[in-house]
């Protein structure tokens, strides 16, 4: 089944289970939620140029170039939010504060990796970072507040993408071609690690 997106705006994906080919590994936890799953070709470290929103999303931008030519999903990609994220998004009913996201989103099933909870989203590799996100007092988009993705894979499996809260690092796992040309990257601080 062929699966088509509105593209701008992510959408919320209920089913968990999807993410169950790496989340059940039998995988150090602290190495899941910060390198992804073993099994790729090759892997890359990337640090980040400041630690900081904007440069987490300019990273990105960078990082989608090398990206979409390596899977033939580029249009059904992955996209899991670490569920402590941002506090705002839960919103604070005692101070009269709205959540950024419909209780379906916030309530519904996660993906669940010791130590870790991420909100399962899917759409397009170039919405990175377009969760859907909004103030619903002025009904503005509140995605610049919150992080690119803390894990990211199409459906194809073809390379992943993580970024733990507690790292300063991004990396990036799939075949020698991507890593070569992310390592290759000129605009990214990144280099060739060797996993065991």
């Amino acid at each position: 089944m062929r699966v088509q997106y509105a593209f701008g705006v992510l959408r919320f994906e209920p089913d968990s289970s999807l993410a169950d080919w790496f989340a059940r590994r039998d995988e150090p936890w602290s190495e899941l939620v910060t390198m992804g799953p073993t099994g790729f070709e090759s892997c890359a470290r990337v640090r980040y140029f400041e630690e900081d929103r904007i440069s987490q999303h300019v990273l990105f931008a960078r990082l989608r170039v090398h990206l979409a030519g390596r899977t033939k999903t580029p249009g059904d990609c992955f996209h899991a939010l670490w569920a402590g994220a941002v506090s705002g998004m839960h919103g604070d009913p005692a101070r009269g504060i709205s959540p950024w996201f419909p209780a379906s989103v916030l309530t519904g099933p996660k993906v669940r990796i010791p130590h870790r909870e991420y909100m399962l989203f899917r759409g397009h590799l170039d919405e990175v970072g377009h969760w859907g996100a909004t103030d619903p007092t002025t009904g503005s988009s509140t995605d610049e507040e919150l992080p690119a993705p803390h894990l990211l894979w199409p459906a194809d499996h073809q390379w992943f993408v993580a970024t733990d809260v507690d790292s300063d690092f991004t990396w990036v796992s799939g075949s020698q071609g991507l890593i070569d040309a992310v390592i290759t990257d000129p605009k990214l601080d990144a280099e060739r690690v060797h996993r065991n």
